[in-house]
C-alpha cells in the first residue's frame, strides 16, 4: 500500500514537472502539494518522519487522489480550444512577496480539508467566507466535518479552526466543461459566528470596477518558489492592475472576462500554487479572488474573480444560506418538541 502511494506521488509530480518544463498553465494541485503539508505538520516540526519516510495521508490521500487522478485526465487550459480547465485544489503561492504581519490582513482564511490548506479564502461577515469555486466544488463532499478554515494568524499552524457549515457554488461555474474558468466564486457558511477582533475582522466587498494601472495586494500561503513547501506565513505582494485589453495579448487562446481582473509585474513575480482563493485588495476593499495563471510567475498575468460582478451573487447566496439554515434548525426544534 504505501509502495503504491509513493509510485502514484512519483507519477503525478512528474506530470507536473513536465508541465513546468513545457511552459504550460497552472495544473490542478497535485499530491506532492498535500504531501508537502503533510511532511510539515507530521510532529510538527519537520518536512519528514525520522526515517525518512513519505507519510501515509490515509483518508486525505484516498479522497483527493481520486479526485485528483480524475481531473488529471481532463485537459487543462482555461476556456481554449480543447482544453477545458480541469477544476480543483490548485494549490498556488506568492512568488516575490514578503512575510505578512500579525493582524495586517485580518480578513484572511486558511480553507483546509482534514487539516491541509488547500486554498484561501476572504472573510466578509462575521460567518461567511468568500473563495474560488474550483477549491471546494464537485471536489469535496459537503457538507463535510472535515472542511474548515482557520482565521486570526499569519502562521498557518496557528489560529482559531472553524467548521464549514455549507457552501454555495456560483451557478455559472462547472466542473469539467469549457465554462470552469467562469464565474470561479464560492460563498462559504460557517457553522458559527466568528468572534470578530484586531486578528480577526471581515473586509468590505468593492462594488466598481478598479481603474488599471492602479496598484493592489494580494496576500497569500502558496509558494515562494515553483519547487518549494508552501509558506508557513503568510506573504504578501504588491501588484499592478492591468486593463483585460492587455491582458487578452497574453494569452491568445483564452478568453479574459469582464467578470476576470488581470495584475501583472515582472518576471518572477506573482502567484503561485497555494494562493488560490487568495483575496486582491484595493483602498481597503476586496476587488477579486484568485483564479487561475499561466505557470508561476514567467511574467504573464495573474486572473482573478472579479468581485464587483458578483456581488448580486454574493447577496443572494447568504440569504439563501441563512433561509436554508433557519429551516433546518426549525426542524430541529420542532422535532425536539
Amino acid at each position: 500500500m504505501k509502495i503504491m502511494f509513493l509510485i502514484s506521488v512519483i507519477l503525478i509530480l512528474l506530470l507536473q514537472l513536465c508541465n513546468a518544463q513545457l511552459d504550460l498553465p497552472i495544473l490542478p494541485t497535485l499530491p506532492g502539494d498535500i504531501l508537502d503539508e503533510g511532511r510539515q505538520n507530521q510532529n510538527n516540526t519537520s518536512h519528514s518522519s525520522e526515517n525518512g519516510d513519505l507519510p501515509i495521508l490515509s483518508t486525505l490521500t484516498r479522497n483527493i487522489l481520486k479526485r485528483l487522478n480524475d481531473r488529471e485526465n481532463q485537459n487543462n487550459e482555461p476556456h481554449s480550444s480543447g482544453n477545458n480547465g480541469g477544476g480543483a485544489l490548485r494549490v498556488r503561492r506568492l512568488i516575490g512577496g514578503v512575510v505578512a504581519s500579525e493582524s495586517e490582513f485580518p480578513y484572511q482564511v486558511s480553507l483546509r480539508y482534514y487539516d491541509v490548506h488547500i486554498c484561501s479564502g476572504v472573510l466578509i461577515n462575521d460567518r461567511y467566507v468568500l473563495s474560488a469555486a474550483h477549491c471546494i466544488c464537485n471536489l469535496i463532499d459537503e457538507p463535510s466535518e472535515e472542511l474548515n478554515v482557520l482565521i486570526g494568524s499569519v502562521d498557518y499552524k496557528k489560529g482559531e479552526i472553524h467548521t464549514v457549515k455549507s457552501v454555495k457554488c456560483h451557478p455559472d461555474y462547472v466542473y469539467g466543461a469549457d465554462s470552469s474558468w467562469v464565474a470561479d466564486l464560492a460563498v462559504i457558511m460557517l457553522a458559527e459566528k466568528v468572534h470578530l477582533s484586531s486578528h480577526v475582522k471581515p473586509i468590505s466587498l468593492a462594488t466598481y470596477n478598479t481603474t488599471f494601472g492602479e496598484r493592489a495586494i494580494i496576500s497569500g500561503w502558496g509558494r515562494t518558489r515553483l519547487l518549494s513547501w508552501l509558506s508557513q506565513y503568510l506573504q504578501k505582494l504588491s501588484v499592478s492592475i492591468i486593463d483585460n485589453k492587455a491582458c487578452q495579448k497574453y494569452y491568445k487562446d483564452i478568453t479574459i472576462l469582464s467578470s476576470q481582473i488581470c495584475t501583472l509585474e515582472r518576471k518572477n513575480v506573482g502567484a503561485c500554487k497555494g494562493d488560490s482563493g487568495s483575496p486582491l485588495v484595493y483602498n481597503n476593499k476586496l476587488i477579486g479572488i484568485f483564479s487561475w495563471t499561466k505557470s508561476c510567475a514567467i511574467g504573464f498575468p495573474d486572473v482573478f474573480t472579479r468581485i464587483s460582478y458578483f456581488t448580486d451573487f454574493i447577496t443572494q447566496a447568504m440569504l439563501d444560506l441563512d433561509q436554508s439554515n433557519e429551516a433546518i434548525v426549525n426542524k430541529q426544534n420542532n422535532q425536539v418538541k
